[in-house]
């Protein structure tokens, strides 16, 4: 017991930080960063209201957009981070799992000709893209990726098969629909409507039934400071949150997870064990790329999708699975937001940068990079990179990289 006490009294902070319950973690990042965006915020009208050369912005809402897009990313990436976990390689076909889910939705529309109707309540369109996505992974696996493993084929081999596997699904779903954009529209229950009129009419706690069940809610916080909550947005992030959640719980406290643990480990002594490991992982294959295919329908919704959509995703999913750590969930949670953030405030700093530099002809000549070029993607990729030549394993990685090759 004394040794037990001293070794974690003798822990660096780095250890503590790392040992902490990750979930705790999430959540202590999301509420500092909160925090650290109302003050900004307050910071910056005040200097505006004095006379400094700044673009005003309102940091508080740039929070919530930050918060949207993350839930949005995680829920398409959580998925790969399951099957890199049981499988032990990078998928590259995942990001099609986006088109696939959207497609689904489309077709379902498409077929029965129905105008907010039954199949395009928001809740029967992700069950949709839900199971055609799923279906979807399984026959990867099935026609694959099972048999290439089964002859012993490397993590190398197995992600150039996921390419060209990416590239038939595309194909197809090219075929099918041409290459022609298309609008994805996210319908919401008329009960959303006509149900809630006394809860969104009620004093203070009114404001949170609007934002839930109305199309765009505006919020005054204080003084100057306005927000507004689009409904997809909201949806989006309860989505995340609920997937990720069952997700965590379904592989620390459920026989299915327990055996997807045991499987990730070593499938030999899983499959001595008892366990049905290929039943486990078609059971993943489903999981993973059926959560993919949901997240689909609230990243496409407020852009167009075609077949080549989920393609130009694949770099940002890879870089949030690569800088949590491609076996951990909570990893996954916290890189999502971490990459989002560092994309918003590097647009916010080119644009301030921007702004000075037309009226001070010093910041301008100072300024060494185009200001009017699109940097949001440079340094997260940046970051991604240190974390790589320090920690191999992501942030929250629990196995190094060198063992999975």
């Amino acid at each position: 017991m004394e040794e037990v006490e001293e070794k974690q009294t003798n822990m660096t902070w780095k250890e503590k930080i790392l040992g902490m319950n990750k979930v705790l973690l999430v959540f202590i990042l999301i509420f500092g960063f909160f925090i650290f965006a109302l003050i900004s915020t307050l910071i910056l009208g005040a200097m505006v209201n004095m006379g400094a050369p700044l673009a005003p912005r309102n940091f508080v809402q740039m929070y919530i957009s930050t918060i949207a897009e993350a839930s949005t990313l995680i829920l398409i990436s959580v998925g790969l981070t399951m099957t890199t976990r049981i499988r032990k390689f990078g998928n590259f076909s995942h990001s099609e799992f986006l088109v696939v889910g959207a497609y689904s939705v489309l077709a379902i529309t498409q077929i029965f000709k129905i105008t907010n109707e039954f199949t395009q309540i928001i809740f029967v369109q992700l069950i949709i893209a839900f199971l055609v996505s799923g279906m979807v992974g399984v026959l990867g696996e099935v026609l694959i990726f099972g048999p290439l493993i089964n002859r012993n084929a490397t993590p190398l081999s197995l992600m150039v098969a996921s390419i060209g596997y990416g590239i038939i699904i595309r194909q197809v779903i090219q075929e099918i629909f041409t290459g022609v954009s298309q609008s994805i529209a996210i319908v919401y229950p008329k009960e959303f409507t006509t149900w809630t009129v006394g809860l969104r009419s009620m004093p203070f706690i009114g404001t949170f039934f609007k934002i839930l069940f109305e199309r765009n809610t505006s919020v005054t916080i204080m003084k100057g400071i306005e927000v507004t909550f689009s409904q997809n947005h909201v949806w989006g992030m309860i989505v995340m949150i609920i997937t990720v959640l069952i997700l965590r719980y379904i592989f620390n406290n459920t026989t299915l997870g327990m055996a997807m643990r045991a499987t990730s480990d070593d499938v030999d002594l899983a499959e001595i064990s008892g366990i049905n490991t290929r039943a486990v992982i078609l059971w993943s294959w489903f999981l993973a790329a059926g959560v993919t295919g949901m997240g689909a329908l609230f990243l496409m919704a407020s852009s167009e999708v075609n077949p080549t959509s989920g393609f130009a995703r694949l770099l940002i999913i890879f870089a949030i699975v690569t800088l949590g750590g491609f076996d951990s969930f909570e990893g996954t949670l916290v890189s999502g937001f971490i990459i989002v953030a560092m994309k918003q405030f590097v647009s916010f700093f080119n644009d301030q940068v921007a702004t000075i530099g037309d009226k001070n002809e010093t910041v301008k000549n100072l300024t060494f990079w185009s200001t009017s070029g699109d940097w949001s993607n440079v340094a997260p990729f940046t970051i991604i990179i240190l974390v790589l030549i320090l920690r191999p394993r992501g942030l929250f990685g629990l196995v190094d990289p060198k063992s999975k090759l």
